[in-house]
């Protein structure tokens, strides 16, 4: 999966030639190629529904991704191919009311509707049968669901799913954060104005980063070391593959 979505199948050579080079064959042409996988793109795998320990490329700095709208007017049975994810500056913290399932066959199709507490507006992707998409709710439970907005007018989470209202309100309830990763319910990763550092400290522990947050619920899962690969959404939608060692000590 490249730029916006797009999708070349791919017979891979080498994943990564001396740590700067993916080689493969491919019946696409090259300018499809270079259309897809542009500078500063991140070239991840198609079809994966968990966190994944698979490499991942990065041609140089991320570019901002801005997911397609869809065109679809139903709630296929298929994902679609291209991958969405909650925006970076969207924040979707629930309020303390349940979610809603809306019937309005002459306006738009069956829906859910999830209040957040207010947060950018976003009306990304729109329309209905978008991608599945799979977000994590309370006590790291997951849905796979079709987003139509993230957060219309700021405060509601609008979105299409195949599961019924009580799942939903068990996983996305009352001051639950809806993530693109398994965070702990209750931990909010909102970055203080600080600079990450590199802790060096080999007879205490292996090198490793710490970022400080804003405080949240204390969380020191899943502990120790080399644990399995997470990929988190920063910045203008970059990318990075971390192995968390605490999500919030202290």
């Amino acid at each position: 999966v490249g730029f916006e979505g797009c999708v070349i199948d791919v017979r891979p050579v080498t994943w990564a030639w001396d740590g700067n080079g993916f080689i493969f064959e491919s019946s696409a042409s090259l300018a499809a190629i270079k259309d897809c996988f542009v500078a500063g793109q991140l070239i991840t795998l198609s079809g994966s529904d968990e966190p994944s320990v698979q490499p991942t490329f990065q041609l140089s700095d991320v570019p901002s991704m801005h997911p397609s709208p869809a065109t679809s007017n139903a709630l296929s049975a298929q994902p679609s191919t291209t991958k969405l994810s909650i925006p970076s500056d969207v924040t979707l913290l629930r309020d303390d009311s349940p979610c809603v399932f809306q019937v309005n066959p002459s306006n738009h199709p069956d829906r859910f509707k999830c209040f957040i507490d207010p947060t950018e507006v976003s009306s990304d992707p729109g329309g209905y049968g978008n991608a599945l998409t799979r977000v994590w709710g309370a006590d790291i439970c997951k849905l796979d669901i079709r987003p139509t907005t993230w957060a219309w007018a700021g405060n509601a989470f609008i979105f299409e799913s195949t599961d019924s209202l009580d799942v939903i309100n068990m996983c996305f309830g009352p001051n639950t954060l809806i993530t693109n990763t398994p965070i702990p319910n209750g931990v909010v990763l909102k970055r203080d104005s600080s600079d990450c550092i590199l802790q060096v400290n080999p007879t205490n522990h292996p090198d490793r980063f710490k970022c400080f947050i804003e405080q949240t619920v204390v969380s020191s899962l899943p502990g120790g070391h080399d644990n399995n690969e997470v990929p988190l959404v920063g910045f203008e939608g970059c990318v990075i593959n971390v192995r968390p060692v605490t999500w919030a000590w202290d």
